[in-house]
């Protein structure tokens, strides 16, 4: 039973012999007790479990649960995350096992951290990746925010990767990176990647050879650890669980023990959307990161160290400490099984779950603007195929022009070029429009002639230095009450027969081509009478 507020003067003195208002009631005495200072307005959204076993009280909304450990880092949780990997192992190896592009020897990341023998002491240094022969090598992925203070990292640089090959103390990390350590052994394996110390950094050759492969790095790695509620490397994984809040219900002659336990499920449960991004329930720090976001559906397995319990996800199913979401509404697509992650595993390779990626990895941050575009070049390269055609920045050929109608409510630019003005990637915040039905369901009105994206480096799948798209369609200048921000004069671009158009301006980069300002519906009639223009947007 989820109570959007309890404390409601109707529920609470509600005088009806329902059970179930009486056990509202008593749910509201037990909340107000907890929290005096609750307003009606702050509605608090709960579950009520019993005991597994105790089902008598379902019909009233309460669901079974088990306790969860009073620490993250205690010897239950561990236990529950090796539970976990052997079902997964066991009953999952087609959907769990290295990602496809793996095709016979298992690729992995450059380098790792060897913490040691398992029966002797923690002893760390990094090596280069032991896997070169194509045997398989466990190791466990770190996903953690790096946040804003650079003093709380511990980083390979040019100057320290040999002093990190020859060794360092696990009291030389900040304390997430510690637990992360401590995680690994405890679940079986000896090796971790962890970017700051894996990728030389500040070392440009070396981010460009190892950024483009954490489609490799995340999805073959044994188990992913995130930290989601990490905002900064200082922060550590562990900590204390607050403590149940417990009551006894009676009915019939007979005591039922029931925990009162906030909705914190939600976000496990989270589904591709084509819209509403913005209405996902409060999401953990780490899932409001760009970086974080890809790792979390590149991976084949990850546990969650959240303020309240562990919650697994693989490519098959989502699982949590307690036990609820496995079985919230039964059935209901938002329901165990049917996480973010066992979505994406399932429908990779399509443009739908293509738009659906680039909704939800809009409203993701970025502490370094220019990595929009290598963000996502792992998930990139899981979709690449002849079907969804040539990349182009952000964009797949095959969704042209249906990806052009996207648009952002108060855009902002960049002051440094990173996409095409056409690309969702050349502007910050939430994208809206693309995979709508109704920007679908309408009737093209241009025709693409050509398009093409330069890359920045080697990697086709990141960041871009150039690109244009080549259109043919009825172009038609807007009255001087639309001009753009920039005083200068804007035109239309008939998208949709039902008047969607792009806004153009003429270009002050490159003579003769124009720029995407926006995208909005626009009267047909400016275009009677026009003759189709060819068009290049740079």
């Amino acid at each position: 039973m989820r109570l959007t507020d309890p404390t409601t003067p109707e529920v609470v003195n509600d005088e009806s012999v329902c059970e179930a208002c009486r056990l509202k009631r008593e749910v509201a005495e037990v909340v107000k007790a907890i929290n005096p200072n609750h307003e009606p307005d702050d509605h608090p959204a709960f579950d009520m479990t019993t005991p597994p076993g105790v089902d008598d009280l379902r019909w009233l909304g309460c669901k079974e649960a088990s306790d969860v450990a009073d620490s993250s880092d205690n010897a239950e949780c561990f236990d529950k995350i090796k539970a976990w990997i052997e079902d997964c192992s066991q009953n999952h190896k087609t959907s769990c096992g290295p990602s496809p592009e793996s095709s016979g020897m298992v690729e992995g990341p450059k380098r790792l951290i060897d913490t040691g023998p398992l029966e002797g002491n923690i002893s760390l240094r990094l090596i280069d990746w032991p896997g070169s022969g194509g045997e398989p090598i466990e190791y466990c992925a770190l996903s953690y925010s790096w946040g804003s203070d650079p003093t709380a990292h511990f980083t390979t640089t040019v100057d320290t990767y040999q002093q990190r090959r020859n060794g360092f103390e696990i009291t030389q990390l900040p304390q997430t990176l510690r637990d992360a350590v401590v995680i690994t052994r405890k679940v079986g394996c000896r090796f971790l990647w962890i970017d700051a110390v894996c990728i030389i950094q500040r070392d440009l050759a070396d981010w460009e050879a190892e950024s483009p492969r954490m489609h490799h790095i995340y999805g073959n790695a044994f188990l992913v650890i995130a930290a989601t509620e990490n905002t900064s490397p200082r922060d550590g994984i562990f900590s204390s669980r607050p403590p149940p809040v417990k009551f006894t219900f009676e009915r019939a002659g007979k005591s039922y023990p029931i925990t009162i336990r906030p909705d914190d499920h939600s976000p496990w449960r989270e589904k591709h959307r084509v819209v509403e991004t913005q209405s996902v329930p409060r999401q953990p720090s780490l899932h409001t990161r760009a970086w974080a976001y890809q790792e979390r559906l590149l991976s084949t397995r990850i546990v969650h160290y959240t303020a309240t319990e562990l919650v697994w996800e693989c490519n098959t199913c989502c699982r949590c400490e307690c036990s609820i979401v496995e079985q919230v509404c039964p059935g209901n697509e938002y329901d165990a099984g049917k996480s973010l992650k066992s979505q994406f595993s399932g429908n990779i390779g399509t443009n739908k779950t293509w738009q659906s990626v680039i909704l939800n990895y809009s409203v993701k941050k970025l502490t370094v603007g220019t990595d929009k575009l290598p963000a996502l070049a792992g998930l990139a390269k899981r979709f690449a195929s002849p079907e969804m055609g040539k990349y182009l920045a952000g964009i797949w050929h095959s969704q042209l022009p249906d990806a052009l109608t996207w648009f952002s409510f108060g855009q902002n630019k960049p002051d440094t070029y990173r996409a095409p003005s056409w690309s969702w990637a050349s502007v910050d915040g939430e994208i809206h429009g693309i995979g709508r039905s109704e920007f679908q369901e309408g009737v093209d009105c241009v025709e693409v002639l050509e398009a093409e994206c330069t890359p920045a480096s080697s990697e086709p799948f990141g960041a871009v230095s150039d690109g244009y798209i080549i259109l043919k369609g009825l172009l038609a200048q807007l009255g001087s009450g639309l001009a753009d921000s920039s005083g200068g004069e804007s035109w239309a671009l008939k998208m949709k027969s039902y008047g969607w158009s792009m806004i153009l301006k003429k270009s002050t980069r490159v003579v003769g081509a124009w720029e995407r300002l926006d995208a909005e519906h626009v009267n047909e009639d400016i275009f009677l009478g026009k003759e189709p223009s060819v068009v290049k947007i740079v």
